[in-house]
């Protein structure tokens, strides 16, 4: 009888631990679960948020020069049009254009713009971004100066504030 209760003494911790291996390994896989709940979760707000973004808002570069300053310096000029394609006042947007040549990113700019008294519905605007040659990374300088580069614009979107105080945020 003694070795008998030697042997459920010796298994009695072995018996303890394997539950408690199998207690942690159900815990973390729930963990993991929520986890990856909240991250598809706020992966899909996100898509939303720049569905919104692009259904209300168009931007288009549709041309690029080189003009020079009052003190002759060389400034690119990135001629963009902006359309309020939803049926809400834009007060303001904010996005980032990432300058392309084929598949190589040679700079970006951030663009948080106000309209004033808004951007209508359906109506469009024409701006121009002036960027002095100086403040383009030098690599990039090259190809932006040459205006036969096919040079295109991938832009970021960020927010977007409606005249009437409602906003898009895409993250």
């Amino acid at each position: 009888m003694s070795f008998l209760k030697y042997l459920i003494l010796a298994l009695l911790p072995l018996t303890l631990s394997v539950n408690h291996v199998y207690a942690e390994t159900k815990s973390a896989k729930s963990t993991k679960s929520t986890k990856s709940t909240k991250k598809a979760k706020k992966q899909n707000q996100q898509d939303k948020s720049l569905a919104a973004f692009n259904q209300n808002f168009g931007i288009k570069l549709v041309a690029r020069s080189i003009v020079a300053d009052k003190n002759n310096q060389p400034i690119s000029v990135f001629k963009y049009e902006l359309e309020n394609k939803g049926n809400h006042t834009i007060q303001s947007a904010h996005w980032e254009s990432f300058y392309v040549y084929g598949k190589e990113i040679l700079f970006s700019q951030d663009f948080p713009l106000g309209f004033g008294d808004g951007l209508s519905p359906k109506q469009k605007v024409t701006i121009e971004a002036h960027i002095p040659l100086a403040q383009i990374p030098e690599k990039a300088r090259v190809v932006i100066s040459n205006l036969n580069s096919p040079i295109g614009a991938q832009n970021t979107a960020k927010n977007l504030t409606f005249a009437d105080g409602t906003k898009v945020n895409v993250k």
